[in-house]
Parts: structure tokens; C-alpha cells; sequence
């Protein structure tokens, strides 16, 4: 099966142009990204473009005033971001945009999962950028992973589905590479350690405390 490269959140509060320059503060800085190009989206009925297809040609955009000015024409959007460290592409689809929140899904390519240095061993490095992603973006939850529920779409995941999958354990199972986000105002971590001790687990799921976070993974390479 193909390495899964698509990235899904709940539903987002806030302004897009918040949730970009935080993109920028968050992600880009410390991982080595920049914003290159931006592309006006509309809606698509092919299965491959999961929902949206291009609405013109991709643009040059390398300023909050460029993005600005995308926003500005109230449909959905996408910006694209290259990552100098993997040499390769991340978009950040933004769509059902409106005064109280937007939806948004990232796709990265596949380099990215199995990404190593001389600082961080296959996995690792997807591991930090992942976390910073939906710190950025100030999701409630993030889905990532080998699983039905993260194919190519551009939706939300929802809140109550992640957690009744986390307590019947079913997301505790998933196999290489998954990764999950639950913003720790939702549940308790006494309860997510009670769950790993009696419920089947994936032989080397991780759980970690992030800023905001309870963080599920396991997006280490397998030896």
C-alpha cells in the first residue's frame, strides 16, 4: 500500500490569514519552508481530486499581502509551501470558509514521512512537523495515517468519532505510519494511559504530551 500523504483536522476557529501567518511562525521558520505559489479552487466531482480541483493556473505567492489578496475572492484556496529540508512539496487546501472558522487539509508528498538527517532519524523529523502543523492551525483533533478516514478528501474529522475510536481502541491499532493530535482539554491523559494498558495497541504506537496536545504516532520507520 502506498505511503498515505494526506493530512485531515477538525474544523478550524479563527481567520484564514491568522491561521497563515501562524503557518508561517509555527512551521515554516523552524523546518525550513517557504510560501511559493497559490491557486483558487472550486468544486470537483472526480474521485481524484477529492472534492476540489483547480480554478485557473497556480500564481506566485510569496507575502501575507498575496494571500490576502487569494482570500479576498471568497472561494477556496491553496497554498503551496516547499520545504527546503525535503526538497519537496507541502499544500494547505483551505475551503467552507466563513466569519467563525474554515476547514483544511495538508497533503505532503511522501519523502516527507521517511524524511532523515543528521539530526533526526526516518520518521522523526515528519514526526516534529506534523505537531507543529496542528499547533499552527489550533485544531481540536489531526488524523494522519494508514486508514480509511484519512484518504484523499477534503473534509473534516470529527471530534466525537476520534475519541469513541481512541475508547474502543480501534485507533490504537492502526498500523505504520498514524499519527493523531487531541487537544488535552478533551480528554484526560490518565485516561488515554488506561486505554494503552488494556486495550491491543500497535507493537510500537508512542503516546507523548505536546504543547496543547496528546499525541498517539507511530511514524518511525520500521526496522
Amino acid at each position: 500500500m502506498a505511503t498515505p500523504t494526506f493530512i485531515k483536522f477538525s474544523r478550524l476557529r479563527g481567520s484564514v490569514l491568522d491561521a497563515v501567518e501562524r503557518i508561517e511562525d509555527a512551521v515554516c521558520v523552524p523546518w525550513h519552508c517557504r510560501l511559493q505559489e497559490s491557486a483558487l479552487l472550486r468544486p470537483s466531482y472526480d474521485a481524484f481530486d477529492g472534492g476540489l480541483e483547480l480554478d485557473g493556473e497556480l500564481e506566485p505567492c510569496e507575502s501575507m499581502r498575496a494571500v490576502a489578496q487569494v482570500a479576498k475572492a471568497g472561494k477556496p484556496f491553496a497554498l503551496v509551501y516547499l520545504s527546503y529540508d525535503t526538497r519537496a512539496n507541502f499544500v494547505v487546501y483551505f475551503f467552507d470558509v466563513a466569519e467563525d472558522g474554515f476547514r483544511a487539509t495538508v497533503s505532503v508528498e511522501s519523502s516527507y514521512v521517511w524524511f532523515r538527517n543528521d539530526e533526526y532519524s526516518p520518521g522523526r523529523w515528519f514526526e516534529g512537523f506534523l505537531i507543529s502543523l496542528v499547533s499552527a492551525f489550533g485544531a481540536d483533533v489531526c488524523g494522519y495515517g494508514r486508514d480509511d478516514a484519512y484518504g484523499l478528501k477534503h473534509e473534516s474529522i470529527e471530534v466525537a468519532d476520534i475519541l469513541e475510536r481512541l475508547r474502543t481502541g480501534d485507533l490504537l491499532e492502526l498500523p505504520n505510519p498514524i499519527f493523531h493530535a487531541i487537544s488535552v482539554e478533551l480528554i484526560e491523559r490518565s485516561e488515554i494511559v488506561s486505554l494503552m494498558r488494556s486495550r491491543p495497541c500497535s507493537p510500537r504506537l508512542e503516546y507523548k504530551v505536546a504543547p496543547g496536545y496528546h499525541v498517539l504516532m507511530d511514524v518511525a520507520q520500521p526496522k
